[in-house]
């Protein structure tokens, strides 16, 4: 970096003197402003002079929403700090700020570096600061410096939607907010806060903390009830406040309560009518008796071949009673047609038993059948 100077009058008559103004060569800073945080600021500063040349350096840190770099200092909002050879560093107006700082000892020198912790007091609100470097030399050449520097915030407050419902006299609404943290290192617990409002009257109010990472953005659902009368409009505002009380811009979102369209109700159930209910009765009463009818025939069919399976083998009374089998066959075939037929008047359980029961009849019928009646001299 090519350093600057001015020209300037000697002490004798009809010499002059180059001065080399102080450069601010090199910077840095770590940390954040806050209660009972610590903000680390290191600088490099050059003259061609040596730094016997400088007269001071300052720095003045201050809070860029609520204090100038003109204002008075204070503990919340702005702190001033000097070095000289002299005094070395020192604080303005304030004390308990400084803490460990380091300044050059060899004034012939012509680079230098300088360090500075500022303790910030714990009434220090956070937020947008800004640090201000200041060095002038001894012929009132001066240099500045500004940076900026974020402290727990900025948050961003979106409302990114609203929606309305009227419940008997009550009006509820359900917003979506979404909350995004700018600070790359600080995320404290905050307060969410949500107001519905006609004009300047506060209708409602919701406050919940909330924690959103640094460096990220969280969506929040939140429902709040008040009175409204439906097409008439509200607003609804959302802001965040940070632990020391300091509020962000609050976001707007305008809206109208509407009464929702419900849907039509479902059609009463049918009566039975007097012609379904005998068509009902009748159609179990009628299965009812073929039921028992069917429960006697197989009854009195199957007496006799089960006497002679009993006392004979089996195959005998197969062939025997061959078209007794046949014909239970034909009632089981039946009876399992009749339970489908009346399965419209009977409970699913009476139906399924007797479509089952007919259906094992068959195929016991028609196993005796198949397996023996192969061996009757006789084929049946």
């Amino acid at each position: 970096m090519l350093a600057s100077f001015s020209v300037v009058e000697a002490d004798v008559p009809g010499e002059i003197t180059v001065n080399y103004s102080p450069e601010i060569v090199d910077y840095s800073w770590d940390g954040f402003f806050g209660p009972n945080k610590h903000v680390w600021f290191n600088f490099t500063i050059e003259d061609g002079d040596t730094l016997a040349d400088l007269s001071y350096v300052k720095v003045v840190t201050y809070h860029r929403q609520f204090s100038s770099l003109s204002d008075s200092n204070s503990k919340k909002y702005h702190y001033t700090f000097v070095w000289t050879w002299s005094e070395g560093w020192y604080e303005v107006d304030l004390t308990g700020h400084l803490g460990s700082s380091y300044a050059p000892t060899d004034p012939t020198d012509t680079v230098g570096d300088w360090k500075l912790e500022i303790v910030c007091d714990e009434e220090c609100v956070p937020g947008l600061w800004a640090i201000y470097l200041e060095v002038m030399d001894s012929k009132n050449a001066m240099t500045t410096l500004t940076i900026n520097v974020e402290g727990y915030g900025p948050y961003d407050v979106i409302i990114k939607s609203v929606n309305t419902y009227l419940i008997s006299e009550n009006s509820m609404v359900k917003c979506y907010i979404e909350v995004a943290n700018r600070n790359p290192k600080y995320s404290p617990d905050v307060i969410l806060v949500i107001r519905i409002t006609d004009e300047s009257k506060i209708l409602a109010e919701k406050n919940k903390t909330i924690n959103v990472p640094s460096g990220y953005s969280s969506l929040f659902s939140e429902e709040l009830t008040f009175t409204g009368l439906a097409g008439k409009t509200y607003t609804l505002i959302a802001f965040v406040v940070d632990p020391l009380g300091i509020s962000t811009p609050p976001a707007s979102y305008t809206f109208i309560v509407v009464i929702p369209t419900a849907a039509p109700p479902p059609p009463p159930a049918i009566a039975p009518s007097v012609l379904t209910g005998v068509a009902t009765m009748t159609g179990m009463n009628l299965f009812m008796i073929i039921a028992l009818a069917f429960v006697l025939i197989s009854f009195i069919i199957f007496t006799r071949p089960l006497s002679c399976m009993i006392k004979n083998k089996v195959t005998e009374c197969v062939c025997m009673f061959g078209n007794t089998f046949v014909v239970m066959a034909l009632l089981s075939v039946v009876m399992i047609i009749f339970s489908w037929v009346f399965s419209p008047y009977l409970s699913s359980s009476l139906s399924i038993f007797t479509f089952v029961l007919g259906f094992l009849l068959f195929l016991t019928s028609l196993a005796f059948l198949v397996l023996h009646g192969s061996r009757c001299p006789v084929p049946i």
